[in-house]
């Protein structure tokens, strides 16, 4: 359909996506952070930046969950979460 999974790119994002998520009942989403190879990369292939989000390493996993005000958690890639995906607007 033309999206891909939540890349946060700066604080303003994050802030607006945890705003959005609070209400949630079952809160735990996956995102578009993944480990390869070479570390941690967003789904658009930029590398992971370690000062926008920490990622707890309390939990295994090559893929990242988000939890509104609870932080960015790893599991399974195959784990069954919610998601949240973004698609570029349209210029009309």
């Amino acid at each position: 359909m033309g999206a891909d999974l939540l890349v946060i790119e700066d604080r303003e994002q994050q802030e607006f996506i945890n705003r959005s998520i609070i209400q949630q009942r079952d809160g735990k989403f996956w995102m578009g952070l993944y480990r390869d190879g070479d570390g941690w990369r967003w789904v658009d292939g930029h590398l992971y930046n370690p000062g926008l989000l920490q990622i707890s390493e309390e939990y295994s996993g090559d893929c990242v969950w988000m939890e509104a005000d609870s932080g960015y958690n790893r599991d399974h890639c195959l784990s069954n979460h919610n998601w949240i995906c973004q698609k570029r607007s349209l210029k009309i």
